[in-house]
C-alpha cells in the first residue's frame, strides 16, 4: 500500500508507539484487502467493521484502550493526514 510521507511518519513511530501499532494495523487491513492507498474516514465518529464477530475484535479494542489512555483520537490525526490528498 502507498502511504503519504505522513501516515509513513506514523508508521514509523513520529505519533509514539500506540500511534505506529494503530498505523500498522490499518496497513494490514489495507494489504489483506488489495488496497493501493489510504482513504478519508468522513464520520465524526471513525469507521470499526465488525461484521466478522465480537471476538475477532478483541485485539482491536484492546488497541482502542490504548489509544484512550494514550490521550489519542484516532480519527484526527487519520482525516488530517488526507487534507492533502486529491483523488
Amino acid at each position: 500500500m502507498k502511504l503519504t510521507p505522513e501516515q509513513q511518519a506514523v508508521l514509523d513511530g513520529s505519533k509514539g508507539a500506540v500511534m505506529a501499532k494503530v498505523m500498522k494495523t490499518l496497513v494490514m487491513y489495507g494489504d489483506a484487502f488489495g488496497a493501493e492507498k489510504m482513504v478519508p474516514v468522513t464520520s465524526t465518529y471513525g469507521h470499526t467493521v465488525i461484521s466478522f464477530g465480537i471476538n475477532a475484535m478483541k485485539p482491536v479494542y484492546d488497541l482502542y484502550d490504548q489509544l484512550i489512555e494514550a490521550g489519542g483520537f484516532y480519527a484526527d490525526l487519520y482525516n488530517s493526514q488526507f487534507e492533502d490528498v486529491v483523488d
